[in-house]
This record gives structure tokens, sequence and C-alpha cells, in this order.
């Protein structure tokens, strides 16, 4: 048949346009979803598709979010007033425009370096806490270093896992999400990602009572729920943002992780 035919009856206007009349009886009426595509599946390999969502009085919900803490390291000394640092003879330094962990090139095993916010921030509701960061490497990941930095509750040294919390975690065998729940650690799969050196890269944690979301450059590592037998993904409902360095071995080598800045904020919630 061709593809010339052309469509005719008493339903067509005097152009050859259709005439058509909307029906107001849902039994004859189409339909469409709305999507919209957060994540292109660049490290995933799918894409990530969320529908918005209409309150119980017909208005479409939109995000607000609100700034909790932002800093940028362009000092040259620990900011005292909202920072805590602790040493395991591994010292961390400010300068080059970034917080510098290891910098005293130590490869020892059992020493360590951490710091963190005085603040914690809270999960609260259905919102979700964004903890963001620009992190580079000064080499490849070594043996026997441990690179965290993420939404955590420290131990009081840093040759101790974290108490509690959601970080990324920098290792030779790679870059990972971490869920910690009360001292019992959740690790995902190794991301199909692998950072050049001394190349700045933005990592977002995405944190709510239900999900957590690692990103990194604004595509999506990883989505997982929490842990079934536990009611929220971290188990003090509040974390500070914080970053550790430890070498659980003689390290392969000096590494030094370089942070430009961090940001913490609760999306779609006015707080």
């Amino acid at each position: 048949m061709s593809l010339e035919t052309q469509i005719v009856g008493t339903n067509l206007d005097a152009g050859g346009n259709l005439k058509t009349t909307l029906t107001n009886n849902p039994v004859y009426m189409g339909g469409a979803k709305l999507f919209s595509e957060n994540d292109s599946g660049l490290l995933t390999g799918a894409s990530l598709l969320r529908s918005p969502e209409s309150s119980i009085d017909f208005r479409l919900r939109t995000g607000q979010d609100s700034v909790w803490d932002t800093e940028q390291f362009n000092y040259t000394a620990q900011n005292t007033s909202k920072h805590k640092y602790t040493s395991t003879t591994m010292t961390m330094s400010w300068a080059g425009g970034a917080l510098n962990t290891n910098a005293s090139s130590i490869t020892t095993t059992a020493t360590a370096a951490q710091f963190q916010t005085y603040r914690h921030f809270p999960l609260l509701g259905s919102g979700v806490v964004y903890a963001e960061a620009t992190l580079a490497l000064s080499n490849a990941m070594v043996t026997n270093v441990n690179i965290d930095f993420g939404l955590m509750v420290l131990a009081a040294a840093g040759t101790s896992i974290p108490i509690d919390g959601v970080y990324f975690r920098i290792s030779s065998a790679g870059v990972f999400g971490v869920v910690n729940n009360n001292g019992t650690e959740s690790t995902t799969a190794a991301f199909a990602f692998t950072p050049s050196i001394n190349v700045f890269y933005k990592y977002t944690i995405c944190l709510s009572q239900t999900d957590i979301e690692f990103w990194i450059d604004d595509s999506l590592a990883a989505a997982i729920p929490r842990r079934p037998g536990v009611s929220q993904p971290i188990y003090a409902a509040s974390a500070p943002f914080a970053v550790r360095h430890h070498n659980v071995g003689v390290a392969g080598g000096v590494i030094q992780a370089k942070i430009g800045g961090y940001s913490v904020s609760e999306g779609d919630m006015d707080n």
C-alpha cells in the first residue's frame, strides 16, 4: 500500500486535517506517564527514571534545598571553630587550596589521620541529605591504604573503622560505597570508575531513611536500599562530614587525598 494514501471522510476539514473532539469520558481517554531521566546509566549501564509526585491536595511537589554547611579549603590552617582533627602519627595539612591527607608521607602500618565537622547532620522525614566533596588523588592507589570520606561518626582513633555512617572508600581494589550501621559495614561492589591522578572529581552521597545513592561527577555509581532488619541506614540518624586516611598495613607507596571542599544540604524540605 502506498504511503501517500490520503485519508478521506466527513471528519476532515477543508485543508484535509482530521477534526477531533476530545471526550470527557475516562473510558475512552488515552494517557501518558511522565518520567524524568536522573541519570543516563554511564556507570551503572541502565538509565535511572523517576516520576514526579502529586500531593493529596492535587499539587505537584517540588524540592526546596536548604544548605547546612559548605567549606572550601583555601586557607593554610585548621578552622578550629568548625572542624575537629586527630592524628595517629600521620598528619594532614591545609595547603594548595585543599585539605591534604598524609601530609607527612608516612607508609608505616597502623597510622592514620582523620577530620570531621563538629556539626552533625540529621535525617529528617522524607527529606534527603546530600553530602558532596571534591577530591583528587596524588598517585594511583597503593596496597594497604583506605581513604574514607562522607557522612560518618568516627572512632576515637583513625586506626579503627568508623562507628556509623555512609561514605565512599577508595583503596587499591577500587572506589566503593560503604553503609555502616552501628559498626557493621556493608560495601558495594567496586564502581565502574577509575580516577585519574591529580584530577578533582565531585563525589556525592544522597541519603534518606530508606535509600542510599552514590554519585561521581553527576553520574550514578550505585543505589542501594537500607539493610533488612534496620529501620534506617545509619544507627545514629545523624552524622558529621568526615575524612579518614588509614594505613591498614605497610603502604605500597605514598598516597595523598586532596579535598578541595565539601557541602552538606537537605533536599526536598525547606528546613
